[in-house]
């Protein structure tokens, strides 16, 4: 691009992303406000930056007329499994008069302006459609995080005498739109975030008193590391719908497995049914643990909320006369939008579950011992504290227990109401699919203890949320871009960058 109009895009970039105040303090913080709905991920950007000579424009018109793609409402609703999302493509691509082999791409119906921006604002991104301020310190080197990938992509396209430079197929006009764009975007999260956070300067966000206890963060190079039960994910502060500043614990994971130990014997009905017998279909199953359910308090004119509790929960008559008796006033959490039905944690002493016998499987606390970009030498120290905290305590942590043996067990006084609690509905992940999630950035994953799944809180304290005191918890980065976006509804300014 030359002319001065160029020249006045790149100082107006370069002004925004190189202000010291931003760039040197909360650079970490304004990167993971940017946010990718990847609603042209599935193009190929290769073949569209330079099309066919032989597809003409009307050709292209009618291709992106008859070819649809999910909607970026679609693409990001992630209580649809990956089977359901595949399904609903498939169902947007069909079409009877189009082709897809005689184009050999399927053709956008965005200008290729936005095409081209969209395509540097992945690569600004790593691929990823969200940022938390540590995954870029553990996935990415130091010189090439975020904010330095934007400043050298920034110096990469206006450079007329880079070869490497993506937009150079493009005309001068849709680069400049393509800044125009890139700069909009930049300025839009930098006003929504650059005021917040100078009030804070003088308070700083990260608070020790409010970051909860025993939280550290763990490693994501390794899937195996986090896939696993007791390991917390925190939702990123963008991700919204159900999952919207949610903390879940994950409570377990299997990979899939199929035995080929036996031999296909073609039309064999019973050799079939061992077979699928010793198939597991695998995937992630947890409970969000910080949202319970609420109900109004009638009193004219206040706006006060209560727990949920159970009886209100459940219909009468669908609630057995023992649960009735033990639990009709326990409290009620959110635990996710598949499987509506109650799922119950309990504290018990190993000696109290031994001779009750209700809980099925104990919740771990988890830490990625190969971890060291996050914790370095202190290593040693994080273990140390987490056997500690598990030594103050003798009661763990259950999942997956007879709800009628511990109705009888409260009906009969031998263990109090208060050591269970109650959840409905769950959060499932078909396998890979949270993976890929976390890979893109809607979760960080990390650990902490047990006794937080069980309450919904840390410790005592009961007027921190306990989102915003294990992001604090994770990192000075985590606690500001939690208390920039505490309140923040999914607005404008928390929309992705790429739907333009």
């Amino acid at each position: 691009m030359h002319g001065a109009l160029s020249r006045t895009l790149y100082r107006s970039l370069f002004r925004v992303i190189s202000k010291k105040y931003v760039s040197e303090k909360y650079g970490a913080v304004l990167c993971s406000l940017l946010y990718r709905s990847g609603v042209d991920d599935h193009l190929d950007y290769d073949k569209l930056s330079s099309p066919s000579p032989s597809v003409t424009s009307s050709d292209q018109s009618t291709a992106a007329e008859g070819h649809s793609r999910l909607s970026p409402e679609e693409a990001r609703d992630l209580t649809k499994s990956y089977s359901e999302l595949k399904e609903m493509y498939i169902k947007n691509q069909s079409m009877e008069d189009f082709d897809e082999s005689e184009y050999g791409v399927q053709y956008p119906t965005s200008p290729q302006h936005v095409i081209l921006y969209r395509r540097l604002l992945r690569e600004v991104m790593a691929g990823r459609h969200m940022n938390f301020p540590l995954q870029n310190s553990q996935l990415d080197t130091v010189a090439d995080g975020t904010m330095g990938r934007l400043n050298r992509i920034i110096k990469r396209e206006f450079d007329p005498t880079d070869r490497t430079s993506i937009s150079k197929s493009y005309s001068d006009k849709e680069r400049r739109d393509s800044a125009f764009i890139a700069l909009n975007a930049l300025n839009k999260k930098l006003s929504w975030a650059e005021d917040s956070l100078r009030l804070n300067d003088a308070n700083d966000a990260h608070n020790t008193s409010a970051a909860a206890r025993n939280v550290f963060p763990l490693s994501v190079y390794d899937h195996s590391f986090y896939l696993r039960s007791g390991t917390y994910l925190i939702a990123h502060p963008l991700l919204s719908g159900c999952f919207a500043k949610t903390v879940i614990c994950i409570l377990e994971h299997t990979e899939p497995r199929i035995d080929k130990s036996h031999e296909d014997t073609g039309d064999n009905d019973i050799q079939k049914h061992e077979d699928d017998e010793n198939e597991s279909i695998g995937g992630t199953y947890g409970l969000i643990v910080n949202k319970p359910l609420k109900v109004g308090v009638p009193n004219p004119g206040s706006q006060k909320t209560r727990d949920r509790m159970l009886r209100e929960t459940i219909r009468q008559d669908c609630l057995p006369e023992g649960m009735k008796s033990a639990f009709a006033h326990s409290p009620v959490r959110n635990g996710g939008p598949v499987n509506l039905s109650i799922q119950m944690l309990s504290s018990l002493t190993a000696e109290l579950e031994s001779q009750l016998g209700i809980g099925k499987s104990v919740l771990p606390m988890n830490l990625d011992e190969r971890q060291s970009n996050s914790c370095g030498n202190d290593l040693a120290m994080i273990k140390d504290t987490i056997r500690n905290a598990a030594s103050n305590t003798d009661t763990a942590i259950y999942y997956g227990g007879d709800i009628f043996k511990a109705s009888q067990a409260v009906i009969e006084e031998e263990v109090d109401e208060d050591s269970f609690s109650f959840l409905i509905g769950a959060s499932c992940w078909e396998p890979g699919q949270l993976k890929s999630e976390i890979d893109r950035g809607y979760w960080l994953p990390c650990t902490g203890p047990p006794e937080i799944a069980f309450s919904g809180k840390f410790g005592e304290e009961t007027e921190i949320d306990l989102w915003v005191a294990m992001m604090t918890a994770l990192g000075k980065d985590e606690g500001r871009l939690a208390q920039l976006t505490k309140t923040s509804h999914f607005d404008d300014n928390a929309s992705p960058c790429d739907e333009v």
